[in-house]
């Protein structure tokens, strides 16, 4: 049972390992391949710009919720003849 357990420990440390250099192989192809043509740069300007333009927008509902209360009671009095 406890070579079981070891095997399966190295096998989990084995994929764990595989993990990480996959994760730094794909950091590093990301950081390698900046964009090559002016193109590219002005089509990730606009991209940026766009998505600070609608974070600039206010709703005009945004602060100030139309919310309503209703409540609705009943009340019943009954007097006990005697």
């Amino acid at each position: 049972m406890r070579a079981n357990f070891e095997r399966m420990l190295r096998d989990q440390q084995a994929q764990i390992e595989a993990l990480k250099s996959q994760i730094t192989a794909a950091t590093n192809a990301a950081v390698a391949s900046p964009p090559k043509t002016t193109e590219e740069m002005e089509e990730l300007n606009r991209k940026v710009d766009s998505v600070i333009e609608a974070q600039k927008k206010v709703r005009p509902g945004e602060f100030n919720p139309a919310i309503g209360l209703v409540g609705e009671t009943i009340f019943s009095f009954a007097r006990k003849v005697r």
